[in-house]
């Protein structure tokens, strides 16, 4: 069965599990509205990455991941609560309502409480069904921290905000933003963004090899195989998700949680991303409401200077590093899945592509570019 085809097997067989726990949660005016038609309809419908890398590193080290299904719900309802967080703190989605944003963040608590629910379903000690949840908890914590750095230290640098704003208007824990604030306040800009952005996915990819180490009680050196596959891979699909940003309008198709209007939001929302921090002109990068025309030749410069080509060679450089992470385990179906969903993520990015046939340019790079940006990331 092809990668394609074994994901949605895994949606399939995950979803019911998934859907029947939001299902238990009272009727509540519009929290309940969300809940059916965002985690459910929207995120829950499509067949998810995380929860099919979970079943894929579960296989890799002997599990049945038919025996695992309310672990990989609880993974994808984990995210749900990530998605609503970012539909209520990005102004791209259009929740700009004081009464939206409440709404969103409440379903963020329940769906998040909800996945913590899921883990306590699988047949497990409960020492480690607690290890699991204090797992979820660590990431969330993390996830929060970057998306300080995201979503409030673009607009507010020195937080000169009161902690009522920070919580009902940005949903983090005011002590929390403080310290995340007051912890980079010396950080150089690439230090900030890698933070960024592995808080904001990688940590969970991460988390993927620490849940299979609590349930296959795995040795030190494959955890930190899982979990460096993951951290890189997460990395990796993260820096495309930033390229992902300047293509959206050229696509036929887009993803779960983005359409083709959000094309350029990390600019109109001000965001340093990846092909912002391989800019050499950050003064003049046209950041705000600056109007589609703007944005798009900004888009064109970037494309043929060289500036996505760099951003694509880092994610194939992380992808590389998730690959080898995996070299101590033998030749199996699951490994080969593995490293095929690690290159293709950047390599074969549908996104490249569509600005390739548009500018007309290459913006894969070589092999031996990728290979001395490995031993530049070594050598650091």
């Amino acid at each position: 069965m092809n990668r394609f085809d074994e994901m949605q097997e895994t949606h399939s067989a995950y979803f019911p599990i998934y859907k029947s726990a939001t299902e238990i949660v009272p009727y509540c005016g519009d929290k309940s509205q969300m809940l059916e038609d965002f985690v459910v309809n929207q995120i829950g419908s499509s067949k998810g990455i995380r929860g099919y890398s979970l079943r894929k590193m579960y296989e890799l080290v002997g599990g049945d991941w038919q025996g695992i299904l309310p672990v990989i719900a609880a993974v994808e309802m984990h995210l749900a609560s990530m998605y609503c967080f970012n539909v209520a703190a990005d102004s791209k989605t259009g929740y700009v309502t004081a009464e939206k944003r409440a709404t969103a963040f409440a379903v963020r608590d329940i769906t998040f409480n909800l996945a913590l629910g899921l883990l306590s379903q699988i047949s497990l000690p409960e020492e480690k069904v607690q290890k699991l949840k204090d797992s979820f908890k660590e990431t969330d914590k993390i996830f929060y921290q970057s998306e300080t750095l995201d979503v409030i230290a673009n607009i507010h640098p020195v937080l000169d905000v009161s902690d009522e704003e920070i919580k009902e208007r940005y949903g983090i824990d005011p002590a929390l933003a403080r310290e995340t604030l007051e912890r980079f306040s010396g950080s150089s800009l690439d230090e900030k963004v890698l933070f960024r952005t592995y808080g904001v996915n990688a940590v969970m990819f991460e988390n993927l090899g620490r849940v299979v180490a609590v349930l296959k009680d795995l040795e030190c050196s494959d955890i930190e195989a899982l979990t460096s596959f993951g951290r890189n891979y997460g990395l990796a699909m993260m820096i495309i998700n930033d390229v992902q940003d300047y293509s959206l309008d050229l696509a036929r198709e887009t993803t779960r949680e983005k359409n083709h209007s959000d094309v350029f939001s990390d600019l109109r929302e001000r965001k340093v991303t990846w092909p912002i921090l391989f800019y050499d002109d950050i003064d003049s990068v046209p950041f705000g409401d600056c109007g589609y025309e703007e944005h798009d030749a900004f888009r064109e410069k970037l494309c043929e200077n060289g500036v996505i080509k760099r951003t694509v060679l880092e994610a194939m450089a992380y992808s590389k590093i998730a690959v080898h992470s995996l070299s101590q385990f033998p030749d199996c179906d699951a490994k080969r899945k593995l490293i095929d969903s690690a290159f293709s993520i950047s390599k074969l990015s549908k996104y490249v592509k569509l600005l390739e046939r548009r500018y007309n340019v290459r913006l894969v790079p070589s092999k031996g570019d990728v290979n001395s940006r490995l031993r530049e990331i070594a050598a650091t």
